[in-house]
């Protein structure tokens, strides 16, 4: 698994703006520099990885959109073209957490393929394993992760 483990601030910076209460006071854990910097790096590991063959990039929207979009711009920087495909997952309600429900082409269309799945934030990790699960499903010749917040202490 490529993770770009504990990175947060790639996140909308207005973020903290939806979810503060007047008067609360909130720590940068990285900037945006930072971010850029990993994702820069992650993005020189998947070349390094890849070779000649870039991986088809499944991106899990809605939260990975910018961060899927920000990796395969690095990627092309490096002369690695990445064709990337949307997964929708629903797991909610309003605040009623529900079995794992998915949008997306056929799991046939990954078959041979080398496939990269890309997310926000693996919370409990329910998400991106309904994701890989159906990935896996299609046989990719390889399957890799890339999340950009990864907080294994929740994991289920």
């Amino acid at each position: 698994m490529i993770s770009a483990t504990g990175i947060y601030g790639l996140l909308r910076r207005s973020y903290h703006a939806h979810v503060s209460k007047p008067g609360a006071r909130y720590r940068t854990l990285y900037t945006g520099r930072d971010v850029r910097l990993r994702v820069r790096e992650l993005a020189d590991e998947i070349v390094r990885d890849a070779g000649q063959r870039p991986p088809r990039i499944c991106i899990i929207a809605e939260g990975a959109r910018r961060f899927g979009s920000t990796l395969r711009a690095a990627l092309r920087e490096r002369g690695l073209e990445a064709e990337s495909v949307e997964v929708r997952v629903r797991r909610t309600r309003g605040q009623v957490l529900l079995p794992v429900e998915r949008d997306g082409p056929p799991a046939a269309e990954f078959e041979g393929e080398d496939v990269l799945v890309v997310d926000d934030i693996a919370d409990e990790g329910r998400t991106l394993n309904a994701v890989l699960s159906y990935i896996r499903e299609g046989k990719p010749s390889r399957l890799m992760s890339a999340v950009l917040v990864d907080k294994r202490e929740r994991r289920v």
